[in-house]
This record gives structure tokens, sequence and C-alpha cells, in this order.
């Protein structure tokens, strides 16, 4: 379930501002046999403001809290000590994206590209340490009147910082899901 709230002022100033609600449910099922080899519940809570650089660049830094809990964990799933039980994880996340899109919900020509970077820390009370970064890019051009080319390329790597020898493991990277 994802609650998402835009104010389009913060401060008596034009700096559209977001509010971020997220309850998720996920299983993790072995493929060969469908036995479910974990659960994760999710919960997340964040805010930040937007910034529109110039008319195609738009910037946003948001602060993050999420507690994710991951139970009915199958022996032979190897998880880090971060993975057990409940986590809570503090982070903040800014973002940069260029876009020239002629339409976001339905674009016949341009390309929208953009980077993140989210750090989690103990300074911001967060259980765990780490540095998430994610680029992705998509372009989009009309062949024919009934027909749009789409390509979409996207891309990460993260590390852990201090004591975090591995991420989370709702911070990993998977195959599949709700963005993809």
């Amino acid at each position: 379930y994802i609650l998402n709230y835009k104010e389009p002022w913060f401060f008596d100033r034009p700096i559209p501002m977001r509010v971020f609600l997220m309850r998720e449910e996920r299983k993790e099922k072995n493929i060969d046999t469908g036995e479910i080899r974990y659960r994760v519940k999710k919960y997340a809570a964040s805010i930040g403001i937007e910034k529109r650089l110039t008319e195609r660049t738009k910037f946003d830094v948001y602060y993050e809290f999420s507690l994710a809990k991951t139970f009915d964990v199958q022996p032979d799933v190897i998880l880090s000590k971060e993975d057990s039980g409940t986590l809570a994880i503090s982070s903040i996340r800014p973002a940069i994206a260029y876009d020239t899109r002629d339409n976001p919900f339905d674009p016949q020509r341009g390309v929208l590209v953009g980077m993140s970077v989210k750090v989690a820390t103990s300074l911001l009370f967060s259980e765990t340490d780490f540095v998430k970064v994610i680029l992705q890019g998509s372009g989009y051009q009309r062949l024919a009147r009934w027909l749009v080319l789409a390509v979409a390329l996207r891309g990460g790597a993260a590390e852990g910082l201090r004591d975090t020898e591995e991420l989370p493991l709702v911070e990993r990277f998977f195959l599949g899901g709700r963005n993809t």
C-alpha cells in the first residue's frame, strides 16, 4: 500500500514537498519448488522537497525511515546479521533527473535520465550503514502513428559502510518486481 501527498508550497515558497507512506509485504519463493524461503514486512515514511533547476532538470532530496521485519526464514537461506528480526533504516536520498519527454504519462519522444544516492547511517539513528547509487535512463521515439520504440536501462551499486558487511535484504538489488 502506498499513500503519497504532494504540497506545492514549502514555507511559503514554490518548492514542492512530498510525503510518502508505504506498507509492503513480500515473500521470496524458490523458483524450482515454489517453497517460500522468507517473508518481509516493511513500513516506510519519507518526506522531501523538489526543486526545478531548469525547465528540464529537477533535483530532490528526501529523508526516509523504514522498519523491515524478516521472518519465516528457511534454514538454508544465508542472510546477514541485519536481516534477522526487525531492522530500522534511516537514510537521506538526493537525486537529479533530466527529462525531455513530450508527455510523462504517454511519451512519444524524448529521454528521461536520472541518478539517486541513498545514504543510510547510524548518525541518523539507522541500525545499518550503507551507500546505494542508482542510475537509470529511458528513451522514446515514435516510429509510426501507432508505434513507439521505448528503451530503458537501469543499474546500481551498493556498499556497506562501517560494520555493515552486506546490504540488508530489503535494500539489495533483485530482478523483477514493481519497478520493472
